[in-house]
């Protein structure tokens, strides 16, 4: 295999390692944990909404949102 052919492949490879650690970052980013859920409903509850729900939403690759449900008090 020439150079070039070798370069080649490390360049493409590079670049899609690189793809991978842009995901993982966005991922983390986007993490949640418990207490970030409490904190947000808390702060719901005391602007006045009601009936409050939270949904995950996956994919085949897993977790990639949630969907956040409430009603303002009338």
């Amino acid at each position: 295999m020439s150079f070039e052919r070798k370069k080649a492949i490390f360049e493409e490879y590079d670049k899609e390692l690189e793809s991978h650690g842009v995901r993982l970052s966005d991922l983390i980013n986007a993490a949640r944990d418990a207490s970030e859920v409490t904190l947000l409903k808390s702060k719901l509850v005391c602007n006045g909404f009601v009936d409050i729900t939270f949904s995950d939403v996956t994919d085949k690759r897993g977790l990639i949102g949630t969907i956040i449900q409430a009603q303002k008090k009338k």
